[in-house]
């Protein structure tokens, strides 16, 4: 009887739900009016206050309606129809959008970004927004995503899964490193609340010299301003066990429920300044599924599958004020605070619970803006923020720790007791100018952050055991023998080692003689010394950029950025940035219905704080990190000096001397095309180069694989990978016209490189020529669709597909074959499939002998597929006096809303809105995660000693092959929203 009140919430919401879907439309015969709303900014999102707006319908209806302080606006009581809406502002382009469809009680958004005015003798230059069609401005590519209004609730409530599906949405194209995300222009933090984001963009301007990361690939998220009336939200968001189906990993349905609450409120705190706050609160009853391979209380080999609880909750406030401060000049200040912990992290897949450690993170953010438009032609903008990150991290059991490879990871927690202080300064000044034809942006970047880090990480020690070669045992655990007398080595698993270990230990033996017959740790290592390291990081940048408008259809781009830092000597990192738009011909009504775009650049990345905190950690001085190659010992540590008495080897971190900072050199070329019912289609070949990238290298590992281990370890930070990629990408996309919106993509991808990122360890660090082979982000197939249809009933249905082939997967034979103790050794083809060393897999023979010179390719293995569909169902019910038309306002020329990045010179985006146009409003919704309930198994072991190699023992996740998290089975969450 635990489970019966959840028993009774499902029933409940179950049949609330349907009475929900059930209930009749309005059944009145006359087709009811729909309002037409949205807001106007500038080029820098700052809003336009007081502009006049033209309606005209082709029923005869016109109506003119006025922009309010805040750049608002709204036009209700409109009849079924098309419409077309102008306006014109001083020192702006002027803007028109033709054909704007008003369904029976639809509710329309509509974004209005004006432009700049260019001027040039002979020419006459609109934004490409007029013509209702395509644009050839570089920041209105088609090929970009920009998600507003109902768009927006096709993607997940929890920060977590919509980090993980706008990174699905970037796709492949961000190069080696992955997507980046910014909040409000400002790199660094977590992701804000889904409800106070007012829009995201994706893959936007990709060869723009503003921006440091790849264009493709780099996310944009700007959160909601104040309102020029107060209005709010809340919500309660519910999700349980009993409604969801068990992970296939697990063999029992552990207790699972999560609530989450909060909202926002805005308005304005007087005529010259408005606010908005969001707050909101997640308790999570999580468990994670540890799928391990241990052993029994009488030592056989047994499988463990155990959910652990790991309870998380996060509570988060951001505050935000938008001033006034004058006609010209604005000010934006936003706060943010989030709380979270999370008990027993780290446990899951081989990771027992004692393994696991409790985490606690607190950050605080500072952001301010101010906008001044010095002169119709010339704007400046400065952003400053002030991030305060603190983290720590407390393990359970101090004993040392057992790792035998990718069996089970026990003992002790090997965090110890750590934490982590950051604090984070970036200043930015921004200048946009026109100049006849020209429109021009400058700008300077500088970023600080100063660090704390206190780590007790291994200071209790760690035992590895891998597999390998060892006499043949039988049932008797005695050993077997051949014809003469010899005994018979055959390849042995991790765990098979620590069976071993254990049961010649119970019996007596001496660690000779227990290494003689295949036990015995193969390699131990423990970390003492000062756990605090402090350093301070400093990085700026400098751009400039021009968008000429050569001719009323053709567009040339080009721009200069360059960056440096500190800990590296490196001061050439110069990024020119070219890009064109063409438009061949036009459609009807002059309207651009085809564009040519292509473009190139270089981008750079930074060394990162993480590498320069380990390389100043690990110095040989502040810390010392000891290793020993087949221990004479296990259970009880050696102390310190007896370890160094020992002659034990020592594994020191440093930075090439020769490092440069990694760049990615993209180009591009392709065709967007505007088809009828509202399609755009964009067809991309995109081609990445990438040189210097990071990897690491032990510099002074043995020259004979026959040797012991040097005394000192040199691990080298290099950049000396590279990487080819070649994509091909299709994007779709039909704003909120009518009852559907669509967007997604498709693409075909080849990657091959040397390295997977700045840890990656050749197989043989004196032979790096077999390195170059599949990259991990060699996924050849992606596909990615969402949108919003709205269907009977007033029901609003949002899906969100996520599809890819398999990703690859490095295979390594899983022992320290040439003692420079790393354990990535990759076996050779086998011409049999048995022998001495030779493993029989579905992946092919594989040779684990001593003597293999040619070795596999790197990330030979082929993952398993990937396939979600996530949908939520939702509808609003509207009640109290409905809006009137709002009062005009004589507000000064500009208002309060700044964002911290330019919004899309002439970009029409138009959505549905879930709201009414009653006052009140209540939104019931459904949400189903991977409502197929797909099992989307996660990436296979690839180590040939572990007892389940080329088996996956956990669930993937949608936004990469394996990441920080895990994929879900199918989640039902029931949401219950109330605005006004």
């Amino acid at each position: 009887m635990k489970h019966s009140w959840k028993t009774l919430i499902a029933r409940v919401s179950l049949v609330l739900v349907s009475v929900v879907l059930a209930y009749p439309a309005d059944r009145t015969p006359a087709p009811r009016p729909g309002t037409l709303k949205g807001d106007i900014t500038d080029p820098t999102g700052a809003a336009v206050a007081g502009a006049q707006i033209h309606l005209t319908g082709g029923n005869g209806l016109s109506r003119d309606i006025q922009s309010d302080s805040l750049g608002h606006f709204a036009a209700p009581a409109l009849p079924p129809g098309g419409y077309t809406l102008t306006t014109a502002v001083p020192g702006f382009a002027e803007f028109a959008a033709r054909d704007v469809q008003m369904g029976p009680g639809a509710n329309v958004n509509l974004h209005i970004a004006l432009q700049l005015s260019v001027e040039q003798q002979q020419i006459t230059v609109q934004s490409s927004a007029q013509q209702n069609g395509l644009a050839l401005e570089q920041s209105a590519n088609a090929g970009a995503l920009v998600l507003q209004g109902q768009d927006l609730e096709s993607l997940p409530d929890d920060p977590d899964d919509l980090a993980a599906d706008l990174k699905a949405l970037a796709g492949p194209s961000a190069g080696p490193n992955g997507a980046e995300i910014f909040i409000d222009g400002f790199s660094g933090g977590h992701l804000p609340p889904k409800d106070s984001i007012r829009e995201i963009r994706i893959n936007q301007n990709p060869f723009s010299a503003e921006y440091d990361h790849v264009g493709f690939g780099r996310i944009e998220i700007l959160t909601k301003p104040g309102s020029d009336k107060f209005r709010g939200i809340a919500f309660f968001k519910l999700s349980d066990a009993e409604l969801n189906s068990r992970n296939p990993y697990s063999l029992t349905k552990p207790p699972y429920q999560s609530r989450q609450f909060g909202g926002n409120v805005s308005g304005p705190l007087h005529k010259r300044a408005s606010f908005f706050f969001d707050f909101e609160q997640r308790d999570i009853g999580e468990s994670a599924i540890i799928n391990a391979i241990t052993l029994d209380p009488a030592l056989q080999i047994a499988s463990l599958n155990l959910p652990v609880a790991t309870p998380q909750r996060y509570s988060s406030l951001s505050p935000r004020i938008d001033y006034q401060l004058s006609a010209n000049n604005t000010l934006t200040a936003r706060y943010s605070f989030l709380d979270t912990s999370t008990n027993n992290a780290g446990v899951g897949r081989f990771s027992l619970a004692s393994h696991g450690y409790d985490r606690s993170e607190r950050e605080n953010r500072l952001q301010v803006s101010e906008t001044a438009v010095i002169h119709s032609k010339l704007i400046n903008e400065v952003h400053f923020q002030y991030l305060h990150t603190g983290m720590h991290e407390t393990g359970g059991d101090f004993s040392p720790t057992i790792q035998v490879a990718e069996a089970f990871t026990g003992g002790g927690s090997s965090f110890g007791h750590s934490s982590n202080t950051v604090d984070h300064y970036e200043l930015q000044d921004n200048v946009s100018l026109v100049s006849g034809a020209h429109q021009i942006r400058a700008g300077v970047r500088l970023r600080d952050l100063s660090i704390s880090d206190y780590s007790q990480r291994n200071f209790n020690g760690s035992f590895l055991f891998s597999g390998g070669l060892a006499p043949e045992l039988d049932a008797s655990n005695q050993v077997v023998v051949d014809a003469s007398g010899a005994p018979v080595r055959v390849p042995i698993t991790s765990i098979e080692r620590y069976r071993r270990t254990l049961l010649f230990l119970q019996q007596g033996l001496s660690f000779t003689d227990i290494r003689a017959l295949g036990g015995g740790a193969s390699q131990f290592s423990v970390s003492s010394g000062a756990p605090l390291t402090a350093f301070q990081q400093f990085d700026s940048a400098l751009f400039v950029q021009d968008e000429w408008h050569v001719k009323p259809r053709l567009l040339l781009s080009g721009g200069l950025r360059y960056e440096t830092q500190n800990h590296i000597h490196d001061w050439t990192d110069f990024g020119p940035r070219i890009g064109f738009a063409w438009s061949p011909f036009s459609g009807r009504s002059g309207q651009t219905n085809t564009v040519i775009r292509g473009g190139s650049g270089i981008f750079y990345d930074r060394f990162g704080e993480n590498l320069v905190l380990q390389t100043l950690r690990y110095n040989g001085v502040d810390q010392r990190e000891l290793v020993v190659r087949n221990p004479k010992f296990f259970g009880d540590v050696p102390s310190i000096d007896r370890l160094e008495r020992d002659h034990t080897s020592e594994i020191i971190r440093r930075t090439d001397g020769q490092l440069r900072a990694p760049y990615l050199i993209q180009s591009a070329i392709g065709v967007e095309r505007q088809l009828p019912f509202k399609l755009t289609v964009t067809t991309t070949f995109l081609n990445s180069h990438a040189l210097h990238l990071l990897r690491s290298r032990n510099i002074t590992a043995p020259l004979d694989s026959t040797q012991n281990l040097n005394p000192t370890n040199v691990y080298a930070y290099e950049s000396t990978g590279i990487l080819n990629q070649n994509q091909i990408i299709t994007n779709v996309a039909r704003r909120f016209t009518g009852r559907m919106s669509l967007f997604g993509y498709y693409v075909y991808n080849r990657a091959s490189s040397d390295t997977d990122g700045p840890n990656t360890f050749a197989a043989n660090q004196y032979d790096l020529r077999q390195e170059y082979g599949r990259a991990a982000v060699d996924i050849r197939h992606r596909v990615v669709i969402g949108g919003s249809v709205l269907v009977p009933a007033g029901v609003t249905l949002s899906p969100f597909l996520v599809g890819r082939s398999g990703a690859p997967f490095n295979i390594t034979s899983g022992v320290d074959r040439n003692a420079d103790t790393l354990f990535t050794d990759r076996p050779g083809f086998a011409s049999t499939s048995s022998g001495p060393g030779v493993v029989a897999t579905r992946f092919g023979n594989f040779d684990t002998s001593p003597g293999v010179t040619t070795m596999i390719p790197r990330n030979y293995g082929q993952g398993p597929a990937f396939f979600t569909l996530n949908l939520r169902a939702s509808r609003t019910f509207g009640f109290g006096e409905a809006t009137r038309s709002k009062k005009k306002h004589k507000g000064p020329k500009h208002g309060g809303v700044p964002t911290a990045a330019v919004l899309d010179a002439g970009n029409v985006n138009m959505f549905h809105d879930s709201s009414t146009e009653h006052r009140y409003n209540v939104t019931l919704s459904v949400v189903a995660r991977n409502v197929l309930n797909t099992v989307n198994a996660g990436l296979p072991s690839g180590n040939l000693t572990s007892p389940i190699f080329g088996q996956s023992n956990a669930l993937a996740s949608s936004s990469n092959t394996e990441g920080s998290y895990f994929g879900d089975n199918r989640r039902l969450q029931f949401q219950i929203r109330f605005g006004f």
